[in-house]
């Protein structure tokens, strides 16, 4: 969607924009930076030690039990 280099706040109204069911980042400071009573969607942070494939696809399974059984719009962190 060429959002690269948008700041989260903005990202977040892209994302509300653009009604996203979920925004799954790598960033582990989003719990901090953002108030989660007014998210538009739920937020999975995943909790790796490297953003590589390698380090992300065996949380796969958990992360799509996160979204099949965690509603609301809330932060989610999911770790290795």
């Amino acid at each position: 969607m060429k959002w690269n280099g948008i700041k989260n706040g903005a990202l977040l109204k892209l994302i509300k924009e653009h009604n996203f069911d979920c925004w799954i980042v790598v960033d582990k400071n989003i719990p901090y930076q953002q108030n989660n009573t007014t998210l538009p969607c739920p937020i999975i942070v995943l909790d790796v030690f490297r953003n590589t494939l390698k380090q992300i696809k065996p949380l796969v399974p958990e992360i799509i039990h996160t979204l099949n059984s965690t509603p609301g719009k809330h932060v989610i962190v999911v770790n290795e």
